[in-house]
């Protein structure tokens, strides 16, 4: 991934979720990866995951790039969602019962961290690019 964009592909997107899977220590999960619709939408989410802690598996399903609201367009936020989702993963034994002050602070900590994740780490692959390319 060399430049900020949002129209991944699914596969792009699965490629991605094994990378950060080994990244974050998620190895051990089985983790699905679909596109949604009017499902998530509903709800106002860009992507939910449905998960078994005991068995280790998982389903993300991220809000489909053409299910968006045309304004809503924000570089990178197919990954961003991911991430946010694997992260609730990582902290699957933090969770926090909804609709408390807790759980909208937790909220706001996953999607903050996770962007940051991914900001850094495209940061890092476009510096180590442009090293290589520089010798």
């Amino acid at each position: 991934m060399s430049e900020l964009k949002d129209a991944y592909g699914l596969n792009e997107l699965k490629s991605l979720l094994k990378n950060w899977q080994t990244m974050l220590g998620l190895s051990d999960w089985d983790i699905k990866l679909r596109w949604s619709g009017y499902e998530i939408a509903c709800t106002g989410d860009k992507a939910q995951v449905e998960f078994v802690a005991g068995d280790l598996t998982a389903v993300i399903k991220l809000l489909h790039p053409q299910a968006r609201p045309p304004d809503s367009f924000v570089p990178l936020q197919a990954e961003d969602d991911l991430m946010h989702e694997l992260l609730h993963l990582v902290f699957v034994h933090q969770r926090q019962p909804e609709g408390t002050l807790e759980s909208v602070v937790f909220e706001q900590a996953l999607h903050k961290t996770g962007r940051a994740i991914v900001r850094l780490h495209v940061d890092n692959q476009r510096n180590n690019t442009g090293s290589k390319g520089a010798e």
